[in-house]
């Protein structure tokens, strides 16, 4: 099962409620992956990601930036989508969709 598939996995099970050891190594894991790969967009979503991160591991996390960065994760993945092969084009498009109803509840 490839990263894209255990994340979205991992968020459709429980989208707000991953411990946050889950969630940094998926963040970690995947800035690692996007700044490694040569993808259109790819240095953006691991800058998103970071940003995401710091917010998570901050004493104080700010819920309206947390909102902020992942509706910019869900607008980033979509972007990716729109250029993917048909196979991978779904999966992006589930997980733009995720990040932005997570980015909703976040806002909420």
């Amino acid at each position: 099962m490839s990263r894209l598939d255990d994340t979205l996995g991992a968020l459709q099970e429980n989208s707000v409620a991953l411990d946050l050891d889950t969630t940094l190594d998926f963040l970690e894991a995947w800035q690692r992956d996007l700044r490694d790969a040569d993808i259109e967009g790819g240095e953006d979503l691991a800058n998103a990601l970071a940003r995401l991160q710091a917010q998570l591991e901050s004493d104080e996390p700010d819920g309206s930036a947390i909102s902020e960065i992942l509706a910019d994760l869900a607008n980033l993945t979509q972007d990716a989508a729109d250029t993917a092969s048909d196979e991978l084009a779904g999966k992006l498009q589930l997980l733009s969709d995720t990040l932005g109803e997570m980015s909703e509840e976040a806002g909420a």
